[in-house]
């Protein structure tokens, strides 16, 4: 063989040699940059972005703590969120701030009338959600509203005395107080007799509102209680002194004084000594009226009543001030900051009975 066979022979092994593994180094890179692209394909389009629920607008009053509730929100991987809260514009002169705005539930304090608007965005560990916004208005006075809807117990009030008149209750969307026994009187509010009150303790100043309450009978508390006989029989509205053992009220109530029938009369009992007056025979024809009551700045009672509006989102109240002034009789109790305003019936003695006290709805802003 030459050395030119050999080199020949060489040189095309080589060749051969270099080709094939060429060929395998290529197949190998090939397969491991496919299969990491795979990989992240996968990791980057599994996450899907959380939902922030801010929870329903909500209105309250100054210095009633408002809590928000973030806890509707959700991520569909079911990952745990985190918050974030924060206001995007609260009235001008706020200095309101939020607490623990990293909560579901985070609590401000207003501090001045008008709307406060939030807003909250919630993260899953990787991703932020669109942010969820809510307004909260605040007022400058706080709202009782009762219209005693459905059946069963009073609902949200403080009793005093409840023994004293037991069967006392939301019936058929009204108030019904039952007075089937008033032995040694102890239904009665007079001098240091104390029957039952169901109120709400409220600040001045304060206006309460009670429509079509009154007197009326078991079988119907809408059809006019029996006058025969001359008995004093009422319901109506008191107000309260904050110790709800100390004997300092004013009330006024509709229904039979004795011989003046349908009437609204009105006390003012202090230190135990009670001094009473009326309005006058048959101004409430059914032994039913509406009666209005505004707690004044600096501490009065003026007091008016009208015949009963029973559509009064529709038709404008007419109101007359009690006797020509809107003053019970000698001087109020001396009311501290706060007082309790509420529903009373009662009887004095046992004629008149059985009867019911029955009020459409009692409202109280303060």
């Amino acid at each position: 063989m030459t050395l030119l066979t050999k080199l020949s022979i060489l040189f095309i092994s080589a060749l051969i040699l270099t080709a094939c593994g060429g060929s395998s180094g290529g197949n190998a890179s090939s397969n491991s940059s496919s299969s990491s692209s795979a990989s992240s394909s996968s990791g980057s389009g599994g996450n899907q972005a959380p939902l922030a629920n801010a929870g329903e607008n909500q209105t309250s009053t100054i210095g009633q703590v408002v809590t928000l509730d973030g806890s509707a929100s959700s991520d569909p991987e079911d990952q745990a969120l985190t918050y974030q809260w924060q206001f995007s514009s609260i009235p001008n002169g706020s200095n309101t701030t939020l607490t623990n705005a990293n909560a579901s539930m985070p609590t401000f304090m207003p501090d001045l009338a008008g709307i406060y608007s939030l807003s909250l965005v919630v993260n899953d560990g990787s991703v932020d959600s669109e942010s969820d916004s809510i307004s909260i208005t605040i007022t400058d006075s706080a709202r009782f509203y009762d219209d005693f809807a459905g059946s069963g117990e009073l609902q949200n009030y403080v009793s005093n005395n409840a023994n004293s008149l037991p069967d006392v209750a939301r019936a058929d969307g009204r108030y019904r107080a039952q007075v089937t026994d008033n032995s040694n009187n102890i239904t009665l509010h007079f001098n240091t007799f104390q029957g039952r009150l169901d109120a709400q303790l409220v600040s001045f100043p304060f206006e309460a509102i009670a429509r079509n309450i009154g007197i009326g009978t078991l079988a119907d508390s809408q059809s006019a209680a029996s006058a025969s006989g001359n008995p004093y029989i009422f319901a109506g509205l008191q107000v309260h002194v904050s110790d709800l053992s100390d004997t300092n009220s004013s009330h006024v109530v509709v229904g039979h004084r004795g011989g003046t029938h349908n009437t609204i009369e009105g006390k003012n009992t202090v230190n135990g000594s009670s001094s009473v007056n009326d309005a006058g025979a048959n101004i409430a024809p059914n032994g039913r009226a509406d009666i209005r009551i505004v707690g004044n700045q600096d501490r009065t009672l003026t007091v008016y009543w009208q015949q009963p509006n029973l559509t009064p989102s529709e038709t404008d109240d007419n109101w007359t001030l009690y006797n020509g002034t809107g003053n019970l009789p000698n001087s109020n109790p001396a009311f501290g900051e706060q007082v309790y305003v509420g529903l009373i019936t009662y009887a004095f003695e046992l004629g008149g009975l059985p009867f019911v006290g029955t009020c459409d709805s009692l409202e109280i802003i303060y």
